[in-house]
């Protein structure tokens, strides 16, 4: 885009959803150089940390039976053990691993990303969004973290959503609450739009 001679290169900005937004700071530092950051649903905390809880969520939202669910619980556990261990594995042995089913190297480099320091450095506009029904990424736990970690920062804007998904979509029907709330067809909130369009400009101007 800001090779694009009708666009002004000086106001690019860069918005990323879940993953998208957890590493919108290393694009951005590792050349991306934009005007801005926006991050719907991200979150600074480890990939598989955020897992491991979409996974006990998961269990106790949708297993009633107690056996099963301690079963299922013990098999998220011993994956936790294995994620907490992956910085400990050459880059070689991490990629003979799986770990909650995904390639153990791929956990373990997105690990190795530190967002804080990256935060640290960061002295260009930040807006963080976040959908507060989100059941992937945790308005308590990850937008929290959000906040402290920008705490000091001079331009950092927070909106959050009640009612929204982890798609800023709002949802009430069968299946609420759980993965198949996603079946469903809509359209992001307007007020999401909205609120990115009114920001972008007012750092514009």
């Amino acid at each position: 885009m800001k090779s694009d001679p009708r666009i002004d290169p000086e106001h690019v900005y860069l918005a990323g959803h879940s993953l998208g937004g957890m590493l919108a700071p290393r694009i951005d530092a590792e050349g991306g150089d934009f005007a801005g950051l926006i991050s719907l649903a991200g979150s600074p905390r480890p990939l598989w940390e955020i897992i491991y809880e979409q996974n006990l969520y998961l269990i106790e939202k949708l297993i009633a039976n107690e056996e099963e669910q301690k079963e299922q619980l013990a098999s998220v556990e011993e994956e936790y053990q294995k994620a907490q261990n992956l910085q400990k594995l050459t880059t070689e042995k991490s990629k003979e691993v799986t770990v909650f089913g995904i390639n153990g190297y791929y956990l373990k480099e997105m690990a190795e990303y530190d967002v804080q320091s990256y935060i640290g450095e960061l002295d260009k506009p930040l807006l963080i969004l976040q959908g507060e029904d989100d059941f992937q990424v945790f308005y308590d736990k990850d937008y929290a973290y959000w906040q402290e970690l920008l705490e000091n920062h001079d331009d950092a804007t927070f909106i959050s959503y009640p009612g929204l998904n982890h798609f800023f979509i709002a949802y009430e029907g069968a299946g609420e609450g759980t993965l198949r709330e996603y079946e469903y067809p809509n359209q992001v909130d307007e007020n999401v739009i909205q609120d990115i369009g009114e920001w972008i400009l007012e750092k514009f101007n």
